[in-house]
């Protein structure tokens, strides 16, 4: 009796079966399907092309024309300002929102930064930036995937390991925040640091750091209004969202060098004082986990507007770890 292949099931008749021609079409057809499963995935294997920097200028090397996705390791921070250039030709670079890339968007060690190039029409089309690891990181990692994952398409992974050289406290900043902190966040690149406190203004105190010294910056001219517990930075370290638990209950900034300056509230406030918020990895949407009905608000961005989304269907009561610690007692 015939018997089949353990992993793709292809007949293997014995000594005494008769020739079918049907089973040798059959085995062959699974053969050329998964030939061509395999030739498609390795076909999305991202080429990599090479990067450079020569003062603001920015260049990209290959020897490939018309419209095509690549990948580069980053040779150099891109700043505010910075252009862009392949084969002496200026090109146009913006965000997968339509947005000119800013500065920070990556940073020099950055690896597999993935851009659309279109050598016809010149420009160059960001998915995503690049923060790079800390010093000391392990980088394990295999292909990259920044937009929608379907099969067979590449997947970057980042496997951080253990320093090589322990963990140290580094030194104080010389100006420290002005009460109890409720939370923290680092720019993705990180160059800044946001820390939430409670009772005393300003409730946000912003560090900017220059290898281990973090230095306070001169707060926002516009402070959050009460007790701030949760805030994050946009991928691209554009925006800054704070919740804290007075109206408008979300403050969000939008950084320009080292300024932070508050944006007009979205027309629809969160309902509540807000513990938690977070940007969406491609800084579109931000999400306010607050009190009150529906207990979480989407907003959408356009530009500088966030503009509210309808209500998911279900909802549940939400907080901020420290927020139920200071109620109950645990964590």
């Amino acid at each position: 009796m015939a018997t089949t292949t353990t992993n793709y099931g292809l007949t293997k008749p014995v000594d005494t079966d008769y020739y079918n021609i049907a089973v040798f079409n059959n085995n062959a057809d699974t053969i050329d399907t998964k030939l061509k499963e395999i030739s498609d995935s390795v076909a999305k294997v991202l080429p990599l092309i090479t990067h450079s920097k020569s003062g603001s200028i920015h260049t990209l090397s290959t020897s490939l024309t018309g419209q095509f996705t690549a990948k580069f390791n980053a040779a150099g921070d891109f700043a505010e300002g910075d252009t862009w250039q392949i084969g002496g030709v200026t090109y146009t670079a913006t965000t997968q929102t339509g947005e000119a890339v800013g500065g920070g968007f990556f940073v020099s060690g950055a690896k597999g930064i993935q851009v659309e190039v279109d050598t016809v029409n010149h420009t160059l089309g960001f998915k995503s930036g690049g923060a790079g690891l800390p010093a000391l990181w392990k980088d394990e990692r295999t292909a990259e995937a920044f937009a929608a994952i379907t099969k067979y398409d590449p997947i970057l992974m980042q496997h951080y390991g253990s320093w090589d050289e322990g963990i140290n406290k580094v030194a104080d900043p010389a100006v420290l925040p002005a009460t109890t902190a409720w939370g923290t966040a680092f720019s993705p690149d990180g160059v800044y640091l946001a820390v939430t406190n409670q009772t005393t203004s300003p409730f946000i105190t912003i560090y900017k750091r220059d290898g281990d010294t973090f230095t306070k910056l001169t707060n926002p001219t516009t402070l959050p209004t009460g007790t701030a517990y949760g805030c994050h930075f946009s991928h691209d370290g554009v925006y800054l969202a704070v919740a804290h638990e007075v109206t408008p209950f979300i403050t969000i900034y939008k950084r320009s060098g080292d300024t932070f300056t508050k944006l007009a509230n979205p027309t629809t406030l969160p309902t509540g004082a807000a513990y938690g918020c977070h940007f969406s990895p491609d800084e579109v949407y931000l999400a306010v986990a607050h009190d009150g009905s529906p207990r979480v608000t989407i907003y959408k961005r356009s530009g500088d507007t966030f503009t509210k989304l309808a209500n998911p269907a279900t909802t549940q009561r939400v907080q901020d770890e420290a927020q139920h610690s200071q109620q109950t007692g645990y964590i």
